[in-house]
């Protein structure tokens, strides 16, 4: 039974339902939950302004605080981060080594076809390369490629 579970958040409701199934699983038992959101340190690229523009501290700081408020709704426990990356994929898995995660909990969207070739997917990402089992998560009543019984 995994002890150290590493939640992936972005804001989504998928990211909810993985934070719920995580922290149920903390209350259970004995488990550490380390909730993290990958920021990228450049936000702010436009067509009319090319050169980006860094994440100040005073945004970094009113980031975590946010997740913080926000986590403590599933979890008084949880550790909580927020992660500098450009891409969150790679970010996800380094933090999930770094941090020694026996499991990571994380919300997918489910895109295929041309969604999934534009914008990527940071699940199938972390599936390939995580150094633990990955739980997804999907919204109810999505096609589900394969269900593993009792464990949402």
């Amino acid at each position: 039974m995994p002890t150290k579970i590493l939640v992936p958040y972005d804001g989504s409701s998928t990211s909810d339902r993985a934070l719920a199934w995580a922290a149920s699983e903390q209350a259970r038992r004995t488990v550490e939950l380390r909730v993290i959101q990958v920021f990228d340190p450049y936000p702010l690229v436009t067509a009319v302004l090319s050169v980006p523009s860094p994440a100040s501290e005073e945004v970094l700081e009113g980031a975590r605080a946010e997740l913080r408020a926000h986590v403590a709704g599933f979890s008084k426990s949880a550790s909580v981060e927020v992660v500098l990356a450009d891409k969150p994929g790679p970010a996800i898995v380094e933090d999930a080594q770094r941090w020694g995660a026996d499991l990571i909990a994380m919300g997918t969207h489910g895109r295929s076809g041309v969604a999934h070739l534009v914008l990527g997917s940071v699940a199938e990402y972390v599936m390939r390369h995580a150094p633990c089992p990955l739980l997804t998560v999907r919204e109810p009543g999505e096609k589900k490629p394969l269900e593993a019984p009792g464990l949402i």
